[in-house]
């Protein structure tokens, strides 16, 4: 439970959203289902949900140097997890670009 003291103080808690539900589709997708991502089968509390947030602000700010490293890492340590976020990213931009030229 938040603190309401703290909320008075800061206002509500930063939590991204977007960022989660693409979380919890990485999470349940076939691919990920294998024993190393046994770590994913508890839920998000809050408190984690504020701290990916926080995470992803603090990633906006990185420059082309430290995203490259931190890709790096994400596909050497989870190459299913990168394919899997980077065909959702793409078929994403791929649906828009067909609602925008007006066909399905």
């Amino acid at each position: 439970m938040v603190d309401k003291e703290l909320i008075q103080r800061y206002g509500e808690p930063y939590i991204n959203e977007d960022l989660l539900e693409q979380v919890l589709r990485a999470k349940e997708n076939k691919l990920l289902h294998e024993d190393s991502w046994k770590i994913w089968e508890k839920e998000l509390d809050i408190n984690e949900q504020r701290y990916l947030s926080e995470m992803c602000r603090e990633f906006k700010k990185f420059s082309q140097e430290e995203l490259a490293v931190a890709t790096i890492v994400a596909v050497e340590n989870f190459p299913e997890m990168v394919f899997q976020i980077m065909m959702e990213k793409y078929l994403s931009v791929i649906k828009k670009e067909r609602k925008k030229n007006g066909s399905t």
